[in-house]
């Protein structure tokens, strides 16, 4: 390469590196998010692997850089953090853009390695600013297994208790009572109540109006449910090991379940329990809100606030309460305000 696409090169490999380090920090030491802070590591680890460093630096020359400065004085007041790492993102993304061009004739391979690591940066850009805001709502998760004699009551009670989301799981009926029964609990939420997730089921999803779908291991994968469901909706995925949630961190979802955290109370063929000190690492190193799950009662709720997962979730807890309510609105209570 001649003297004038080296220079090219240095000087946008230092702009997407230096972007990327300013978003791996504030996710690092700001936010706390240690899956985001190691993927963008990652990446700016692996754009200074592609072309030699020391090569590029030979045709750097600041003192000729007819615009030096002028990226300096670009006003920062008045952006938050969120607004940091966007700018800075969007600045490694516009770098690596530049590299492809500029590399694609004289070393297509290194062309289409910065390439891949442009939409890279995309996903993390986006994972980055949905961590931020999440729309899952904190606090206790409701899962409901349909149909039961309690089903509509327990959803009433929820709606009363102001809980952020429900999850339907109808594990043995037809595609059709479960559409029913979705479409019931949609419906008596109205626009104003929980959100309502469909388990396993995109299509039941789709079809009922719910705000999302929640997949396990073995079901549609989560980027083919992304393309179905489109931007808006809210996609989970259980997770059981961390090298499951480490996985998550490169897929299109909103937030993961974790567990089981203890001994569940309604399923027999479950996962060997994680324990409180896996859901902490789950916590570390996941890019998206933890929903811990398995075996969680009212006596758990405050101690699995502590480890920073956004909310718990539960089955047998409340389905074997003599007063569903009443434990609904206590774990809710106990996990959001530690009492």
């Amino acid at each position: 390469m001649n003297h004038q696409v080296l220079r090219i090169v240095d000087a946008n490999l230092n702009r997407a590196t230096e972007g990327l380090r300013v978003a791996e920090d504030v996710c690092r030491y700001a936010w706390g998010n240690q899956g985001l802070a190691s993927l963008l590591r990652e990446a700016r680890h692996k754009a200074f692997s592609i072309v030699d460093r020391g090569e590029c630096m030979k045709a750097r020359n600041v003192s000729t850089d007819v615009l030096a400065g002028a990226d300096a004085s670009r006003a920062r007041s008045g952006e938050d953090l969120s607004d940091l790492v966007q700018a800075n993102l969007k600045r490694a993304e516009e770098a690596f853009r530049v590299l492809a061009e500029v590399l694609r004739p004289h070393r297509p391979g290194a062309a289409r390695a910065f390439e891949e690591l442009r939409y890279q940066v995309y996903h993390l850009e986006q994972t980055a600013l949905a961590r931020r805001a999440s729309r899952l709502p904190g606090g206790l998760y409701l899962i409901l297994n349909a149909p039961s004699e309690r089903f509509e009551k327990l959803a009433g009670e929820a709606v009363s208790a102001k809980v952020g989301v429900i999850q339907l799981r109808c594990k043995k009926t037809g595609d059709r009572v479960f559409l029913e029964t979705a479409c019931r609990l949609r419906s008596l939420i109205g626009d104003k109540g929980p959100l309502l997730i469909v388990n396993d089921r995109v299509d039941i999803a789709l079809m009922s109006g719910a705000h999302g779908v929640h997949l396990g291991q073995d079901d549609a994968e989560a980027s083919r449910a992304r393309d179905l469901m489109g931007p808006g909706a809210i996609i989970g995925l259980s997770t059981h090991t961390i090298p499951q949630v480490r996985t998550a961190n490169t897929l299109p979802v909103d937030y993961i379940g974790f567990g089981p955290v203890f001994e569940p109370f309604s399923k027999q063929d479950h996962e060997r329990p994680t324990g409180i000190e896996a859901l902490e690492e789950a916590v570390r190193v996941s890019c998206v809100p933890v929903i811990a799950i398995g075996g969680i009662g009212l006596e758990h709720a405050r101690r699995l606030r502590a480890t920073g997962c956004h909310g718990i979730a539960s089955i047998g807890a409340v389905e074997r309460a003599a007063d569903p309510g009443g434990m609904i609105r206590a774990m809710n209570t106990a996990f959001l305000e530690g009492s």
